[in-house]
């Protein structure tokens, strides 16, 4: 095993993204996960039911837990429903471990459509204030990014121009995640700080890709563990989820979801 990521973030029941992919991921990766859950969900591969919050009482005492006992290398937080609740959590991480590269997947909607976080002005402002300046990585869809930027995102230039918008905000990196526009190919732009990346790989013609964005989030994670520069470990990770989604299974009715499992030897 090689680097160790603390995992934040909540439980999908019907195993396809979450906790559940994130854990997935990152073994097959060959790295170490420890995790500290911030909901559970009731969901299936067509809908999410119910979402049950922990409270950041808990959620601070599976931190610091892990932390008194385990070296960590990297961070990923994914789904917290109340960003007043993730802001308590980087508050924690940045006192526990204020060199820890952390990547933030700020997840807001399922696949489903379900919604996954409380998006009012106030939960937003201060994603916008504090949180995202703390993190390392940010790495929004589409729809996340027109959320973040209050700018209307269509092409690869007003993808580009929302990244630099960010940077204003305060983040360090980010990478948006192009699937959302209606293309033959798939653009993701890595903004940094200098400079931008565009990644390109052509769109897989079916939707069982449940679970890919918070196993990108996971695969960039354990790159960054494993000391790999942040443009190899986006370009390594979407290799590997690339992969995964090719060679999607269908576990029910709804979207299926990736094959983390096929693609453990090759992507690394």
């Amino acid at each position: 095993m090689h680097g160790k990521i603390l995992v934040i973030a909540g439980s999908d029941s019907g195993g396809g993204a979450g906790i559940q992919a994130d854990l997935k991921t990152i073994n097959n990766l060959g790295a170490y996960a420890t995790t500290a859950i911030t909901a559970l969900t009731a969901q299936n591969s067509q809908a999410v039911k119910e979402i049950l919050p922990i409270s950041i009482d808990f959620i601070t005492t599976q931190i610091t837990t892990i932390c008194s006992d385990i070296s960590i290398d990297s961070i990923k937080i994914g789904m917290v429903y109340n960003f007043n609740i993730l802001n308590e959590i980087i508050i924690i991480l940045r006192k526990l471990l204020p060199d820890t590269p952390i990547i933030l997947d700020p997840v807001m909607i399922a696949t489903s459509g379900a919604a996954l976080a409380q998006t009012d002005l106030e939960s937003l402002n201060i994603l916008r204030s504090n949180i995202i300046s703390n993190c390392y990585l940010i790495t929004p869809n589409i729809a996340e990014a027109k959320v973040i930027s209050n700018m209307e995102i269509t092409n690869l230039n007003e993808m580009i121009n929302a990244g630099k918008y960010m940077q204003k905000l305060g983040a360090k990196n980010i990478l948006i995640k192009g699937s959302h526009i209606d293309s033959s190919e798939i653009n993701d732009v890595l903004i940094m700080q200098d400079s931008h990346i565009i990644f390109e790989s052509k769109r897989i013609k079916h939707n069982n890709n449940h679970g890919s964005g918070c196993s990108l989030a996971s695969a960039i994670a354990t790159f960054i563990a494993q000391k790999a520069p942040l443009e190899q470990a986006v370009a390594n990770a979407r290799t590997y989820v690339y992969k995964a989604i090719e060679h999607a299974i269908i576990p029910g009715n709804g979207n299926g979801t990736l094959n983390h499992c096929l693609t453990k030897i090759s992507a690394v």
